[in-house]
């Protein structure tokens, strides 16, 4: 997938919730061999997606369950004007979770992620704004053989994970 114009390049998958309130979400996710590229250069780029990125804004009294297995993809952003990243392993960010569960269980490898300003993530990308002390995260991540550059943002071979807030976290390396 390529993108010139404004827009997301996505070749693998991308799920956008706004808002999930007393809800059951399963993800399951096998992500081989994309390739997307975004090369915009205006203000409005978007991310490059060859893996499973997920976005939830807000969560209550939900149990979000997701499971990822990214390998072979290359996603390269080339936008410099902003904060776009370039995802071809695995990346989750939750807004705000309350009295919620999120168990993520992602195996990214022999990924390469290139961005020219955002992070680029060839292995697993964890960000929760806020999750209250009700809410449970469990994490089993792995990631090997990765490749990843990134000229001002994060580069993830990794696992990477940012929680705020009192959540009780379960990782198994």
């Amino acid at each position: 997938a390529v993108t010139d114009g404004d827009g997301t390049a996505v070749a693998g998958g991308t799920v956008n919730i706004e808002e999930a309130q007393r809800a059951d979400i399963d993800i399951d996710s096998i992500t081989f061999g994309n390739t997307a590229r975004a090369r915009v250069t205006g203000a409005t780029a978007e991310n490059a997606v060859a893996g499973l990125a997920v976005t939830v804004n807000e969560m209550d009294d939900t149990t979000l369950t997701i499971n990822s297995t990214s390998f072979e993809n290359y996603a390269r952003n080339k936008a410099s004007d902003t904060q776009d990243d370039a995802v071809a392993g695995f990346q989750l960010t939750v807004g705000n979770a309350v009295d919620s569960e999120i168990i993520v269980s992602a195996n990214s490898y022999m990924n390469e992620a290139v961005a020219e300003s955002g992070d680029a993530i060839a292995g697993n990308e964890i960000s929760i704004g806020y999750a209250d002390s009700s809410t449970i995260v469990a994490l089993d991540l792995a990631a090997d053989n990765n490749i990843a550059t990134s000229n001002t943002g994060n580069a993830i071979v990794d696992s990477n994970i940012e929680i705020g807030g009192a959540a009780t976290l379960f990782y198994a390396p």
